[in-house]
């Protein structure tokens, strides 16, 4: 995912590609592709802070959609170039696709400044 600080107080416009193996459980697909954009807005001290995230979620390969995207997160900077998170969060689409779909994640934020 491309964040981008658009606030300079921490708040980051998220841009993303989401695949998966063996599709959305859709027969005859192994694969799927989604792009999500979501906004994140932080609640915290400089070092330990939460985040909540919300978005849309566009399944785009094998069926087009699009839905809502929410996230719940915890995030430690190390300092202000790195940190670690960890998210939870749900989804769902759609158009020629119906999807609920629960996701969690682990992760290094990295930034330049």
């Amino acid at each position: 995912a491309y964040t981008l600080d658009i606030d300079d107080e921490g708040d980051e416009l998220i841009l993303g590609v989401a695949t998966r193996l063996n599709g959305w459980g859709i027969q005859s697909e192994a694969a799927s592709a989604a792009l999500d954009a979501r906004y994140r807005n932080y609640f915290g001290t400089e070092e330990v802070k939460t985040f909540l995230e919300l978005g849309i979620l566009a399944p785009v390969y094998p069926i087009l959609g699009a839905g809502p995207k929410v996230n719940l997160g915890l995030q430690y900077d190390f300092t202000r170039g790195y940190g670690i998170y960890c998210a939870a969060g749900f989804s769902t689409a759609f158009g020629r696709i119906q999807l609920f779909s629960f996701d969690a994640a682990l992760g290094l934020h990295l930034r330049w400044q």
